[in-house]
């Protein structure tokens, strides 16, 4: 309980609670979140783009349980549908918290490819935010644009912007949603070792650097690893996929907070001939 009451004090600097900028899924997480160049059902949550590549219907659940807390976990579900041969559409929702505080997030994803070498993404997410009876609940719309790009034959460039036009809360003006700009590279060594640095800045924060690796040294298995800045933090991972099923499993560390676990399931339906 003594956990619980110290992280809602520091809330804001965790980012815990209250701007509709939700990351999910384990593999992303066990690379500490350096997923912009990412191309699954999980880039979702974490650039738009990515799902444009997707060639048939992608669809995962993922629960994360921040600082080992029930009080703030969080459940996830994503879809991601192939749309003719250039394009994808996603769903993607996620609720956090418990019945005293939760926020609630849903987003509706366009991405194309334009050429070989570039894919652009659009979504749009509504969130609301309910804190007991004293405070009810808000909501918020806000807007996300994403992109990809192959600047050689091994490296990817990503961008995402979030909340470009700092969305306000619904009934109080005065509280802006920061906008969060991310930019990175993502490297293919070889088809068993790729690499991921990212920057990500918020309007209202310091920039924090994101960097990861993900190593696949045989067909049914991933190794990752990842580092954060502001607050420095640390965090590893495993992935297993058998034919159509992929689980991954990671954990994140904090030197002050502790664990927190993070597990995702996803299903990639047959394509169709």
């Amino acid at each position: 309980m003594k956990k619980l009451i110290v992280l809602l004090f520091l809330a804001p600097l965790y980012g815990i609670c209250g701007n509709g900028y939700v990351t999910s899924g384990a593999a992303a997480s066990g690379m500490a979140n350096a997923s912009l160049t990412r191309q699954d059902v999980w880039a979702l949550f974490h650039n738009p783009s990515g799902i444009a590549y997707t060639k048939a219907i992608h669809a995962g659940m993922n629960y994360e349980q921040r600082f080992s807390l029930k009080e703030l976990s969080t459940n996830s579900f994503a879809v991601a549908i192939p749309v003719g041969k250039t394009g994808a559409i996603g769903v993607n929702a996620s609720y956090f918290g418990n019945k005293n505080y939760n926020e609630q997030t849903g987003g509706l994803t366009y991405a194309r490819v334009f050429s070989d070498r570039i894919s652009g993404g659009i979504k749009l997410n509504y969130s609301s935010f309910h804190l007991a009876e004293e405070y009810g609940t808000r909501s918020i719309v806000t807007g996300d644009i994403g992109m990809q790009a192959k600047l050689a034959r091994n490296l990817w460039l990503g961008l995402r912007i979030f909340n470009p036009s700092q969305t306000e809360l619904v009934k109080s003006p005065t509280e802006q949603i920061p906008s969060v700009l991310s930019l990175g590279t993502g490297y293919i060594f070889s088809e068993k070792l790729r690499a991921e640095l990212m920057v990500e800045k918020s309007s209202d924060e310091k920039a924090l650097m994101r960097s990861g690796i993900e190593y696949h040294p045989v067909k049914e298995f991933w190794f990752r690893a990842g580092i954060a800045s502001q607050p420095l933090a640390s965090s590893f991972g495993f992935g297993l996929e058998l034919q159509n099923i992929q689980l991954d499993f990671s954990a994140g560390f904090h030197p002050q907070l502790g664990f927190t676990p993070n597990i995702s399931l996803s299903y990639t339906f047959p394509e169709k001939k």
